[in-house]
């Protein structure tokens, strides 16, 4: 009975978008009541406006960053981004808003615009936005040092480098890519260049030169958590699981508590079949991300699916859907769950030998 129930759902191969690190953006969908911090703006609405902010090695920012939103028609409401680069506006009315991180002596001033257009009797809606910090020049034309990577950088790579970061949040993938390698042949041991060069190689699928971009970036700087976590992900994604893990591992021994780190691990243990391990990695991440990292569930269910454990299974993609319900495959995912949700009746109401 299980493995026929089994083989019904072996056609449920999760297709995660695979991402560099540097974009992954928190999508908090029905946000209402579940987050504890937020900034009320009490604006006359119910919807949200979620945001992350990367610093400038592509890395959601320990820094207290000072995040403005304003409005042509309401007040100014000023908060700061928590320990893991994000920030929360609730309470917000259909409108024009502009998401503001105002100039300072490092970075960049950055603006985003966010126009809600929900009825305001309609369900809570949620809005993302996700900034980079870009280092900015002193009046003598050399670059901030942010920290020791960047001293001694020549002011041209670190133009190239800016540029390049500029034309990735513009979606220009592959003028990010030629800036970058400017930067780099700038300045071959711009560390923070040839990590976000390995990044963007990512991000248009040449896995082969991000690994070749990672490894020198490692050599350069062999702590990097930028570079040993991108590099795992695209170890995973050439199927070179065994150097994954290797990968991996390392990153969480730089920084213990990365959600992602945790997830790819999971991800990389399933791969293998180690499938009491790859739950372990999975709750880790959920743990890690305060459980605001939806693909978690989504990875859960696939496990659960491949242990036969049609309950759990359930259970997790429920609180996927809950959390991602306008997924680009969500009537497939409505198959699935009438599909497990049948699978589970089954299974409660065999008798266990």
């Amino acid at each position: 009975m299980r493995s026929a129930m089994k083989k019904n759902l072996v056609f449920f191969m999760f297709l995660v978008t695979i991402v560099s690190f540097i974009d992954v953006t928190v999508n908090y969908s029905q946000i209402a009541g579940g987050l504890d911090e937020t900034t009320r703006t009490d604006l006359g609405g119910r919807n949200y406006i979620v945001g992350t902010v990367f610093d400038p090695a592509g890395m959601p920012t320990t820094a207290r960053i000072r995040i403005r939103l304003a409005s042509l028609t309401s007040r100014e409401v000023v908060s700061a981004t928590d320990e893991y680069g994000k920030f929360i506006f609730s309470g917000l009315a259909a409108g024009s808003y502009t998401v503001n991180i105002d100039d300072d002596k490092n970075y960049q001033a950055m603006t985003q615009e966010v126009v809600i257009q929900n009825p305001r009797n309609a369900p809570a809606e949620t809005y993302t936005v996700s900034f980079r910090l870009i280092p900015k020049s002193t009046s003598q034309g050399k670059a901030s040092i942010i920290n020791s990577e960047w001293a001694g950088v020549p002011q041209k790579a670190v133009d190239h480098y800016n540029e390049g970061i500029r034309l990735s949040q513009k979606g220009d993938i592959k003028g990010a890519v030629l800036e970058l390698q400017a930067a780099v042949d700038k300045y071959p041991k711009f560390t923070a260049a040839v990590t976000e060069l390995g990044v963007q190689q990512l991000k248009i699928g040449d896995l082969v030169a991000a690994d070749k971009s990672f490894a020198r970036a490692l050599e350069l700087s062999p702590n990097s958590f930028e570079a040993t976590i991108n590099r795992g992900i695209g170890q995973f994604r050439q199927k070179l699981y065994p150097d994954a893990e290797i990968s991996l591992q390392s990153a969480l021994k730089i920084k213990k508590d990365s959600a992602i780190a945790h997830f790819y691990l999971g991800r990389t243990m399933m791969a293998v079949n180690k499938l009491d391990d790859a739950e372990k990695e999975l709750e880790n991440a959920r743990i890690s991300s305060k459980d605001s990292y939806a693909e978690v569930h989504r990875m859960l269910t696939q496990l659960y699916i491949q242990q036969a454990d049609y309950v759990k299974a359930r259970k997790e993609l429920e609180t996927y859907m809950a959390a991602n319900p306008k997924a680009a495959d969500i009537d497939h995912l409505q198959t699935v769950l009438k599909q497990l949700e049948t699978a589970s009746a089954k299974t409660q109401a065999t008798p266990k030998p």
